[in-house]
């Protein structure tokens, strides 16, 4: 490591030696183009975000990477979130810990910046060596071909191009998708802004169009990207509460689409779940398999005390409501105590062996009465599971019993024990739309 300096950007000169690395290293595809265009235009990207190994010899950039902050919600809890995004290393230079080196330094500045969780879009079986692990579909394959679409769909529509009038509608529309998903984006006006502003002609990678789909009555949205997956015509984004008018409307100018960019079927990058999805598969649209987000959790405490509203409402609502107990999540090298009171989380700590757990609950002897105490230590359910599988069962992603089919590592020891899982972490439906 002697013949680097690891720092992050500082000016616009770094850009330039970035835009190099990347387009070096993604060749023939221009994300050095993708690299500038964030640079100097994300909201929220800010320079020192960049992670840089510079060769010291050459003064060249040869391994960086980027944290770009989002922000997403979780049933009404705002999750600060880093993604490790624009990640590289000049092909000579690799095998030389460089990124093992600036994951380091990014995982400090999660942790000494509050971020809940961090996510990455990237390559297959590399980034769980960071802790990062699959827990939230994206990327679908909803294949509609053009014949299953009716000609005359959803005439009494008009469709325009989404323009800055529209960002407070876009806005609400945000919310919306996060009264019907679990985890969602929360896109900001300057967020939506660049979208809407974004163009392919100035960021070829994720440039898309945003349509508004409306008639005296309804107002609806859609996205279309430009470039992504597959040879079909990608529609990525749509309204939340969509009608199927409005769908056979959105269908109807997505074939005229596709005959115009010579699209051989419509591609819809949306949950199974989502309204326009459903008309989709009314229309006769095939699954297809679907990526996802790999997400780490920095301070799994820190992180459970975050949710612990959401956590406490899904107790209330069932028969566990009113219970006292540790909850144990027992990854095998390590575990995490829950401590509940009368359905309500009091503390999160982690240890390394039950007897750490005895200790703290006498500490917190102060805090709650001998009654309490003493159920409390009657009621140790755990929850044994690899630290892999925790993202999925935390965000829904996989039930537990689902889990122990591939994974019979996962699994609860008692009954009561099953039961609290499956409250606390039921399987929920969650996607996640892009913030640039």
């Amino acid at each position: 490591m002697d013949n680097y300096i690891f720092r992050r950007a500082e000016n616009n000169n770094d850009c330039s030696k970035l835009k190099i690395l990347f387009n070096e290293v993604f060749y023939p595809e221009k994300v050095g183009n993708l690299a500038e265009y964030f640079f100097y235009n994300l909201p929220g990207l800010k320079k020192s975000g960049w992670f840089i190994a510079e060769e010291k010899i050459t003064g060249k950039i040869v391994s960086a990477c980027a944290l770009i902050p989002w922000k997403l919600n979780f049933e009404g809890i705002e999750l600060n979130t880093a993604e490790m995004g624009i990640v590289a290393t000049d092909k000579s230079h690799q095998r030389k810990g460089l990124m093992k080196h600036l994951a380091a330094e990014f995982n400090r500045e999660l942790i000494s910046s509050d971020y809940d969780i961090s996510i990455i879009q990237g390559i297959p079986g590399f980034y769980h060596k960071m802790g990062y692990y699959y827990s939230i579909s994206f990327e679908n394959h909803i294949n509609l071909p053009l014949e299953c679409i009716p000609e005359s769909s959803g005439n009494d529509f008009n469709i325009r191009p989404a323009d800055e009038n529209d960002i407070i509608f876009l806005m609400n529309e945000d919310q919306m998708m996060s009264e019907k998903f679990t985890v969602t984006v929360k896109r900001s006006h300057d967020e939506w802004k660049y979208l809407i502003n974004t163009t392919e002609e100035n960021e070829p990678e994720y440039a898309g169009e945003f349509y508004i789909c409306e008639n005296s009555r309804q107002k609806f949205y859609f996205k279309i990207n430009l470039h992504g997956f597959g040879e079909g015509l990608i529609l990525s984004e749509a309204s939340s509460g969509i009608s199927p008018e409005a769908a056979a409307a959105v269908f109807g100018f997505c074939s005229k689409l596709c005959e115009a960019r010579h699209k051989p079927y419509v591609r819809i990058n949306l949950h199974e779940n989502a309204a326009l999805s459903e008309t989709a598969f009314a229309l006769g649209a095939e699954p297809d398999a679907a990526y996802a987000w790999q997400i780490k959790i920095p301070d799994i405490c820190r992180f459970i005390k975050k949710i612990s509203p959401v956590l406490e409402q899904r107790l209330s609502a069932s028969e566990m409501k009113n219970i006292t107990a540790v909850y144990r999540l027992n990854m095998y090298s390590s575990m995490t105590d829950i401590y509940i009171i009368s359905g309500k989380i009091i503390s999160a700590v982690n240890y390394c062996s039950p007897e750490d757990s005895e200790l703290h609950i006498e500490n917190l002897k102060e805090k709650i009465s001998e009654t309490e105490n003493t159920e409390m230590m009657k009621n140790i359910f755990t929850l044994n599971i690899r630290e892999d599988m925790l993202p999925v069962i935390i965000f829904g992603h996989k039930s537990l019993e689902k889990l122990y089919r591939f994974r019979p590592d996962t699994f609860t020891e008692t009954p009561q024990a099953q039961l609290l899982t499956n409250t606390l972490f039921p399987e929920k439906d969650s996607w996640i739309y892009c913030r640039y």
